[in-house]
């Protein structure tokens, strides 16, 4: 497409960080939640490794979700692992623009030191790498099968392509394919003003902005704009995922 371009996650991420610092966010990086606590009126008490924490709102922005501190959620977002694979330096320039295929499960480009990086193909493995969280190793099938895709899709490529560094993540995805964005419904157990906007996938880049923003106009009371209805987590969606 010739409006297309690229996108640092990374750099966007950091963007954000200090554009809400800047606006009075604190962020404590490395801080583990515990546990919530309700303390009798509408506040609620956030037990951390830091300390302890009184909210009027709680927000569920994570990939994926502890059972312990919200269960009913663990039934709808579920761990996926991806794989990918960074190859050396070909030495020169071949894509200008990331691509993708195979409905999403094979998306590559070629980053500023020329390396080829390529993940995705799960779905040469039976179950498709749902459920698992250990990040410590690899498939060797889904790693073999990033490296056929090369082979046999690019034969231009250099001869040669020596894999630099295989590593794998987990990737928080909802059952139904949708995010989920709003309110969590009342469930026994549950607390009031708890938020989320989790579930999103591999595929959550080009709608989080939009949805992070729908969200803070839901609980500043505002309605949002531009808002996706098949996002909010209804109770018929929790339902359906059990």
């Amino acid at each position: 497409r010739p409006n297309g371009g690229t996108l640092s996650p990374a750099k966007l991420a950091v963007g954000l960080a200090e554009a809400a610092v800047r606006l009075g966010a604190s962020i404590k990086t490395y801080t583990d939640v515990q546990e919530l606590q309700r303390t009798g009126g509408d506040e609620i008490r956030v037990r951390t490794s830091r300390g302890n924490i009184a909210a009027q709102h709680i927000v569920f922005a994570t990939n994926t979700v502890e059972p312990r501190l919200l269960p009913a959620l663990s039934r709808v977002v579920e761990p996926v692992r991806g794989q990918v694979l960074a190859t050396r330096p070909v030495g020169r320039r071949i894509w200008r623009f990331g691509l993708g295929t195979i409905d999403g499960f094979a998306y590559w480009h070629q980053d500023a030191l020329k390396r080829i990086v390529i993940g995705g193909m799960r779905h040469v493995v039976p179950g498709m790498e749902v459920g698992f969280t250990d990040i410590t190793q690899t498939n060797p099938r889904v790693g073999e099968a990033l490296r056929m895709f090369l082979r046999d899709q690019f034969p231009n490529l250099p001869q040669r392509l020596e894999v630099a560094y295989e590593c794998a993540g987990v990737m928080g995805a909802s059952k139904d394919g949708l995010p989920l964005v709003g309110r969590l419904p009342s469930f026994p157990g549950s607390f009031l003003n708890t938020w989320l906007i989790v579930g999103f996938g591999g595929h959550g880049m080009p709608v989080i902005p939009g949805a992070a923003l729908a969200l803070a106009q839901m609980i500043t009371g505002e309605v949002p704009t531009n808002f996706v209805g098949a996002f909010r987590p209804s109770t018929e969606r929790f339902a359906e995922s059990v």
